[in-house]
């Protein structure tokens, strides 16, 4: 992860990189899709100055909003074909529907704001794959200081072992947030993939 202070203008003004062993967690209980991320710090750039960093979790799994737990909380709109990386892509334009259930948060002094995101994803058509998702809110939250958020996802084919087609998972997150006196970005970059899986028992005595 690379946190970036920047100028007004865009001039980076403070760097800090970071690596972590990042797991997420993904299941489904009794209907409501459970979404669990944790991460433990592999490297951490010794803090040179106490400068307020963007802490940011949860973009590169923003496609949960297909699934069908969000799905209905979106109205998708076609937005025609785009090419991307020398392949024709189905590009789909979403917007969510305020006041029902959102997969994202702003967290702010001990509470949590759902945020109502917009953004465009692109698709293969023949798979259903998608390569890319940007997302931001359409107008800012003066009253908690946020101005603006855009976030921009790439994807990129992971293969695992035993599994015939690879799978297309986060290769690059980029978020940038600013407020009314401060200006973020922060690069999260994935690599080196592995697939876990767990069984548990439970067993009740009587």
């Amino acid at each position: 992860v690379i946190q970036e202070k920047l100028s007004p203008n865009g001039k980076v003004l403070y760097k800090e990189e970071s690596s972590y062993d990042y797991l997420v967690t993904l299941g489904d209980t009794g209907g409501e899709l459970t979404l669990d991320e944790s991460r433990v710090a592999e490297h951490e750039t010794a803090r040179k100055k106490n400068i307020p960093l963007l802490v940011t979790n949860g973009f590169a799994m923003l496609f949960v909003i297909f699934h069908p737990y969000y799905a209905g909380s979106f109205d998708f709109s076609d937005a025609g074909e785009e090419m991307v990386g020398g392949k024709m892509l189905h590009k789909l334009h979403y917007r969510h529907v305020r006041g029902t259930r959102s997969p994202t948060a702003l967290a702010l002094r001990g509470r949590e704001y759902p945020l109502d995101l917009e953004g465009d994803a692109w698709i293969e058509a023949e798979s259903g794959t998608i390569r890319r998702m940007t997302a931001s809110i359409p107008v800012g939250i003066e009253d908690l200081g946020l101005r603006s958020l855009r976030s921009d996802v790439t994807y990129g084919p992971v293969t695992f072992r035993g599994v015939a087609k690879p799978w297309w998972l986060p290769e690059q997150a980029v978020v940038e947030v600013e407020t009314a006196r401060q200006h973020w970005r922060n690069t999260h970059s994935f690599s080196d993939y592995r697939q876990f899986s767990v069984s548990t028992e439970e067993n009740v005595k009587q």
